[in-house]
Formats: C-alpha cells, sequence, structure tokens
C-alpha cells in the first residue's frame, strides 16, 4: 500500500486505531510495570511518536475543526501584512500571542491553514504536558512523572472532541502556566534565587494574559504562591525578590504598552481588551446566569460538557474514592503525613482548582475548551496521591485508554463513524462560496466578512479589511454594540476592503436569523454597502460583494 493511500482516512480506520490502542497499551504496561523510571529520551520519543501517529487523521485534516481557530488563523495572516494590533486585528479574549505566533511561523514559511492550526494543537499540548512532566519529576520522582502523565498522552492520542484538537486559545496560556508552575517547583527546590530567574518568572507570568485574558487571574494566583515561597524560605529577602518578579512583569508589560502607545492603538487596547472583555458573557443577547445558581450546578455542567476529559477525569475520582472506601484509616494517615511533611502543596492546588472554576463561572461561558486549564492541578494531584498510597494503584492509569477503547468497540459494533477527521479530497476542499471569494480576489486584496464565517480568511488567505473578523459584536445587542459598530464602519471606510461577504444564513453560529442580521438591517452600513460595492455572487444564502474599483 503506498503512502499516499496509508495517509487516507476515511470514517472508520479500524485497523489504524487498533494498531494504535495495542501500541499505547503495550508501551504504558512497560511503564507501570518497569521498577525504574525509563530513559527520559526514550520515554518522549515513544509518546510523542505515538500521539502523533493517532493524530494524523486530524493534522491532515484540512477543513474547520471550530470556529475559534478560523478566528485566530484569520488574525495570523492579517499580522503577517499589517504586524500592528488593531489596525486590522482585534484578538477579543483569545489574547494578542496565539495570533503573532501564527504570524512569525507565517514569516518563517509555514502556510497559515488549518494544517498547521492542528498541529500546533498537539505540538503545544505535548509541551505542556513535557513541563507537567517535570513539575512532579522536581517534586515527586521521574518514575511517578511518568506514569502520571501517560493517561493525559492517551487522551491527546485519541481525543476525537473537536474543543480539544483545534488550535484553542487556552492552548498557549496553558503552556505558559505549566513552565511558570515548573519555575515555581524548581525554585522551591534549589531556593537559589537569583535576579534572572526571578525576572524571568515574573516575565511569563506577564504573558499568560497575552495569550488568553482569562488567565490573568491564574498569573495573578502564580504570583502569590511564589510571594508565599520567598515568606516561607527567605522572609529576610522577600522585598528584594519580591522586586525582581515585578521588574519581570512591568519590563513586559512596559514594552508591550510602548508599542501599543508608540502606533496610537493604546486607547483600543485597553476599551477593546479590557474594558470590553470584562462585560464579555456567554451569550451577548442572553442575560448573565446568576451566580449562585451558576455556582451550584456547576459541577453538573462539567460532567455534561467535558465529554473525553471525563475519562481522565472519572478514573482519578475513582481512585481517590476508592483509596477512602478500601482503608479510611490508612488514608488518614497518609493524609496527616502528606499536610505534615508538604503543609501547603494540597491546600495550594485545592485553591488552583476553585479559583479555575470561579474564573469560568464569571465569564458565563461553559465551553468545553476552558476546562483544560483543569489539567495541571489534577495531574500533580494525581501524583501526590500516586507518591504516597500502594504502587498498586499505579495501574489506574490504564483505566483512561481502556475507556477510550471500550468506546471505540461500542462505535464499531454499534456502526458509529470512530473517525471526525475523514482526510479524503472531498472534506479538504475550498467551500463554494471560498472558491467564489478567489474568483474577484486580486494580489494585496483584503476581505471583510460580516457574520461568523471566519474560515473564508483561511480559504481564500486574504487579510481582514476590519478589525472585528466576527461580528456578533458590532451585530449583537449589548452595551457597547454602539462602540463596535462605529468601528465597524469606520474600517470600512478607511481600509476599504476589495470584498465584503454578508455570510448571515441560517447556519450562521449565534446570528442564525437573516431577517434580524443582515447587513440591510444596520441603516449606516447597508448605505455604505450600497453606495461603494456591487453584488456579485449568492451562494447558500451568502452574499459576496467586490468593491467599485
Amino acid at each position: 500500500m503506498i503512502l499516499g493511500k496509508l495517509l487516507e482516512f476515511g470514517c472508520c480506520p479500524a485497523k489504524w486505531w487498533f494498531i494504535g490502542h495495542f501500541l499505547w497499551f503495550g508501551f504504558s504496561y512497560w511503564v507501570v510495570a518497569h521498577k525504574k523510571a525509563l530513559h527520559g529520551g526514550i520515554y518522549w520519543t515513544v509518546v510523542v511518536g505515538l500521539a502523533l501517529m493517532m493524530r494524523l487523521p486530524v493534522i491532515l485534516y484540512g477543513g474547520q475543526i471550530n470556529k475559534d481557530e478560523s478566528q485566530m488563523l484569520a488574525q495570523g495572516i492579517t499580522l503577517m501584512v499589517d504586524p500592528v494590533l488593531y489596525h486590522l486585528v482585534d484578538p477579543t479574549t483569545g489574547g494578542p500571542l496565539n495570533s503573532y505566533l501564527l504570524a512569525v511561523l507565517g514569516w518563517l514559511g509555514a502556510k497559515i491553514d488549518f494544517h498547521l492550526a492542528h498541529f500546533l494543537s498537539l505540538l503545544l499540548s505535548l509541551f505542556s504536558f513535557y513541563f507537567i512532566y517535570k513539575i512532579i519529576e522536581v517534586l515527586r520522582n521521574e518514575r511517578i512523572a511518568q506514569v502520571v502523565v501517560l493517561p493525559f498522552l492517551v487522551f491527546l492520542s485519541f481525543v476525537q472532541d473537536s474543543n480539544y484538537v483545534h488550535y484553542n486559545s487556552e492552548v498557549n496560556a496553558i503552556l505558559l502556566l505549566s513552565v511558570v508552575v515548573y519555575a515555581w517547583a524548581y525554585l522551591a527546590k534549589i531556593q537559589a534565587y537569583t535576579p534572572w530567574r526571578l525576572v524571568g518568572f515574573g516575565v511569563m507570568l506577564a504573558l499568560v494574559p497575552l495569550c488568553k485574558l482569562q488567565g490573568l487571574p491564574f498569573a495573578f494566583f502564580w504570583g502569590l504562591a511564589i510571594l508565599f515561597q520567598f515568606w516561607l524560605a527567605k522572609p529576610s529577602k522577600f522585598w528584594q525578590y519580591f522586586g525582581w518578579v515585578a521588574v519581570g512583569v512591568i519590563l513586559t508589560w512596559g514594552i508591550w504598552v510602548l508599542w501599543l502607545a508608540i502606533n496610537g492603538v493604546l486607547d483600543d487596547f485597553y476599551n477593546f481588551y479590557i474594558y470590553a472583555n470584562s462585560q464579555y458573557s456567554h451569550r451577548l443577547t442572553d442575560e448573565r446566569p446568576k451566580f449562585f445558581y451558576t455556582l451550584v450546578r456547576f459541577p453538573v455542567v462539567v460532567v455534561k460538557k467535558a465529554i473525553e476529559l471525563n475519562y481522565i477525569f472519572f478514573p482519578i475520582l475513582v481512585l481517590s474514592l476508592s483509596l477512602v472506601v478500601v482503608n479510611k484509616t490508612l488514608v488518614k494517615e497518609r493524609l496527616r503525613a502528606i499536610l505534615k511533611r508538604d503543609y501547603y502543596f494540597l491546600p495550594l492546588m485545592l485553591l488552583y482548582v476553585v479559583a479555575i472554576s470561579l474564573t469560568i463561572i464569571r465569564t458565563g461561558s461553559f465551553y468545553a475548551h476552558y476546562f483544560l486549564f483543569y489539567l495541571l492541578p489534577l495531574a500533580l494531584i494525581f501524583g501526590l496521591w500516586l507518591e504516597n498510597f500502594s504502587k498498586t494503584w499505579y495501574w489506574a492509569v490504564l483505566s483512561t485508554q481502556l475507556i477510550f477503547f471500550v468506546v471505540l468497540v461500542k462505535d464499531i459494533v454499534t456502526d458509529n463513524p470512530i473517525n471526525l477527521y475523514p482526510t479524503k479530497a472531498p472534506q479538504a476542499q475550498i467551500s463554494e462560496v471560498g472558491r467564489a471569494i478567489l474568483k474577484y480576489k486580486r494580489q494585496g486584496d483584503h476581505l471583510a466578512v460580516w457574520g461568523w464565517s471566519c474560515e473564508y480568511f483561511v480559504e481564500s488567505q486574504m487579510p481582514q479589511g476590519v478589525a472585528e473578523n466576527h461580528t456578533t459584536r458590532s451585530a449583537m445587542k449589548h452595551p457597547l454594540q454602539e462602540v463596535y459598530m462605529q468601528r465597524y464602519l469606520r474600517d470600512m471606510r478607511l481600509h476599504r476592503p476589495a470584498i465584503f461577504v454578508d455570510a448571515i444564513t441560517p447556519k450562521t453560529l449565534w446570528m442564525e436569523k437573516p431577517e434580524v442580521y443582515k447587513h440591510e438591517n444596520y441603516p449606516a452600513l447597508a448605505q455604505l454597502i450600497a453606495a461603494n460595492y456591487t453584488l456579485k455572487d449568492s451562494l447558500q444564502g451568502v452574499r459576496i460583494y467586490v468593491r467599485n474599483r
């Protein structure tokens, strides 16, 4: 069979999945049964190879998996043309660094498309788990680290939920937080608080909210954690160490603010990234749910929405409960020993879980990819359990793969697709609308899309002609709607995008009512389009307008 055929994945590549499960089970059994840690190089070579193998269908899939990745890809394409934020790019809550990373890769020669996004999702997640591995190695030992990380790597390999395989706006923030916690653990161990290390720690903390605005509370949390560490280890030098961390934060944000100010977009950054996003809720037209009501039902929400993440959550939860049921006396003794020897680690992790939960509840948006923030504290708590209880429990890490395997067999028996990302040609083609846009595109042209269809920027490889590439905030009623609409109109007049697409159809995300949200319902925008653009095509309800040259 030629390589091309091997890399074509339909809906049911059962042989590929069974081979992957066989290889993963064999390696996992070897790791758990081995009395000592494997060589780190061998461990990571194998797990990275297996993860890449099983995620090939996703990486090779040429279409959009999630709306968010199209949003960031469009921003990356645009920043290659104009790297100044808010000239043509509003990153909303996603954070500018996610899109700047794509732009840098574009400048280095990579094509900013869905293949790149799907590969980056896996690569950055692997880096995150590498640093989680290093954290556990520092806090516990390398063998425990290798055992603990296994179910998480299995999850990365077999997960199919689009929330976890697309290039989401959490993935870079999670990686940075993993590096931050590794630095925190490493400094706690060696207690060599050199200025460069502390400044570097401050720089990493400062970068987190530039990857994801909702990451700000987590950066603040770990900032407090390092200060607590200073107070415990070197109280006489507390203010000196605090000062060096502060230098890193101030230096990073000072450079960032200076860059924005020089380019005249500092006000835009505050108005649209800080203030507007602090008002952001799940759906602009809905009233945000009451906080205490959401708090009470939040565990149920997580169970319902996490889906395949539950394949990690449940085994660890069951393990924890089983320890209590099997031997309550032993558990009490070990917990006392844990709290005596390492008295603040477990409370710190539990507080971090609370901080993550409150941050998610505060947004009112229960997107499943937000739950990825839980993986870091979950892995560290799991490592604590395995260090302090019987090595028999090491075998619990195989339960995640077992669940994935049972689901695989069930889907085969019930004739359900086991691969949601077919890589044969029809699924990878540019959409009919994308092809129509390309007919009217000229070198250097910009595109504006009214609606939530950022895939058209990626398919046409055209930069944005307006800062808002998905127009929910201009189109939907909320306190700042008029501010967003005025900016949209300003960008249309200033940048004069060559092509305008009204993508409002009954299938449009959030704006599924053309009679309410089509551009003609906004008088100033309708007048601008009527005066400067000509309707050229109408496909599946999507209308393509070309500027009068």
